[in-house]
C-alpha cells in the first residue's frame, strides 16, 4: 500500500455526502466530522434516563447534526432528535443506513455504538 501525501489526505479528509431518497422527495446526508462525531457520543442528548450511553440516542443525534437542506444547512437542532427518534422507521431506517455507509460504521456499532470514538 501506497503512502498518501498531504494533498491525498487534504482530498480524504472532505466530508462526503449523500442523496437520499424518501417518499416525497430527497434530503442530503452528510458525513459528520470527527468533532461532531465525538461531541454527539459524549452529549447528555446521548445518554439514557440512567445517564448510561444510548446507542438509540446517539444514532438520532448524529442523524439531526448530518441531515442537510438543499443549501447544505442543518435542518435539526440536537434538541429534535427524538423528533427522528419517534419518526417513521421507514425515515429512519433510510437516513440511517446513509450515516452508517458515510461515516463507516459496523451494524454493531450503529446497533450498540459502543465503540468509543476516543
Amino acid at each position: 500500500m501506497a503512502f498518501l501525501t498531504k494533498e491525498q489526505m487534504l482530498v480524504e479528509m472532505t466530508l462526503k455526502k449523500e442523496t437520499v431518497e424518501l417518499a416525497t422527495g430527497s434530503v442530503i446526508v452528510s458525513e459528520a466530522s470527527a468533532e461532531d462525531y465525538m461531541k454527539a457520543y459524549s452529549s447528555d442528548l446521548s445518554k439514557d434516563e440512567n445517564g448510561e450511553f444510548s446507542g438509540v440516542k446517539f444514532t438520532s443525534l448524529l442523524a439531526v447534526r448530518s441531515i442537510l437542506g438543499e443549501d447544505g444547512k442543518r435542518m435539526f437542532a440536537d434538541e429534535e432528535a427524538e423528533t427522528l427518534r419517534t419518526s417513521s422507521s421507514a425515515f429512519f431506517t433510510k437516513i440511517v443506513a446513509a450515516i452508517k455507509r458515510l461515516n463507516g460504521l459496523t451494524e454493531a456499532e450503529a446497533k450498540n455504538s459502543e465503540a468509543s470514538p476516543s
